[in-house]
């Protein structure tokens, strides 16, 4: 029997656990950044679009 824990064990649930809140996390940071850029008002001055970009190195 090599690298099997008991199914009941703390490692196990400890395993079960982690990996059930990381995906619940992953779900509502999805649908939380959906929701928010469905809300978002995004304005942009077209007329910048056609001027180079101007860096802070360029100052």
């Amino acid at each position: 029997m090599m690298g099997y824990q008991a199914a009941d064990s703390e490692a196990v649930r400890y395993a079960a656990s982690n990996a059930l809140a990381r995906s619940t996390a992953q779900t509502q940071l999805a649908a939380l950044r959906q929701q928010l850029l469905r809300t978002a008002q995004i304005d942009i001055n077209r007329g910048l679009l056609d001027q180079p970009l101007q860096t802070l190195d360029a100052k």
